[in-house]
């Protein structure tokens, strides 16, 4: 079991998927295991300005392979300000590699237009990576 936690507020204005910080790594002792992940990702929303939500979205490496678990964050149809407690994901994976494999989430603002938000005046958001024999 591989746990991690990350509380840094991040924030995008971008459609463009960026690192949220939260990231965890494990090294699967068989090429047949399964890896069950299991990521909160907190203070997840839009403050103010244009109407838009948050995106996120889980990866392997650098393959998305839950695109997107969370596409409306924080959405209000208007230009109040949204924050949500947290949005999670649980995914069983099966990477097929006994080598280091890191998982970690992205978001992006949906609409193109300011400003998406994670980890909200510092929430903490946590990855938990669990290797299951098959």
């Amino acid at each position: 079991i591989v746990t991690a936690t990350y509380g840094n507020q991040t924030s995008s204005t971008s459609s463009t998927f960026a690192d949220t910080g939260l990231t965890a790594t494990i090294t699967p002792e068989s090429g047949s295991s399964r890896i069950l992940i299991l990521a909160c990702q907190t203070g997840v929303g839009k403050l103010g300005g244009n109407d838009t939500m948050c995106k996120l979205r889980l990866l392997r490496d650098s393959t998305a392979i839950v695109d997107p678990f969370e596409p409306y964050g924080g959405y209000t149809a208007s230009a109040a300000s949204s924050i949500v407690g947290a949005c999670c994901v649980i995914y069983s994976d099966a990477p097929g590699v006994v080598t280091a494999t890191t998982y970690k989430t992205q978001f992006a603002s949906n609409l193109n237009l300011p400003t998406a938000y994670v980890q909200v005046a510092g929430s903490i958001s946590s990855i938990a990576l669990i290797e299951t024999a098959v």
